[in-house]
């Protein structure tokens, strides 16, 4: 691994607003669903070597011991098949609504079960 890696990344923040009436999911705004392989394919004819990404949590983590990593799985295959070196971010901003927030005394736990 080189000293310096030049890396960018897709934003995964998903935090909730209006005091959790309403959701806001960065790859949503940005369309990273819709177009997932190009942003990954543009990042690769960049040059970039590494890409911190990560799924979004409140879409993974559907509740205590029950997850759904087919768009991870997918996600991944790509950047590994692309030759970028994946920096996963299990959690960047914002968590599932059933959790509540992260001053939820069981989140620890509950996200050592996820990661």
């Amino acid at each position: 691994m080189p000293r310096f890696l030049f890396a960018t990344g897709i934003e995964n923040s998903s935090p909730t607003v209006d005091n959790g009436r309403r959701r806001v999911d960065q790859m949503a705004s940005c369309r990273h669903y819709e177009l997932w392989r190009e942003d990954f394919a543009l990042a690769k004819e960049l040059g970039v070597g590494a890409f911190r990404y990560g799924p979004p949590l409140y879409k993974t983590f559907m509740s205590p011991d029950r997850f759904d990593w087919e768009f991870a799985d997918l996600a991944f295959a790509e950047l590994n098949k692309l030759g970028l070196v994946p920096i996963a971010d299990l959690c960047h901003f914002g968590v599932p609504s059933w959790v509540g927030d992260f001053q939820n005394p069981d989140f620890p736990d509950l996200f050592a079960s996820y990661a």
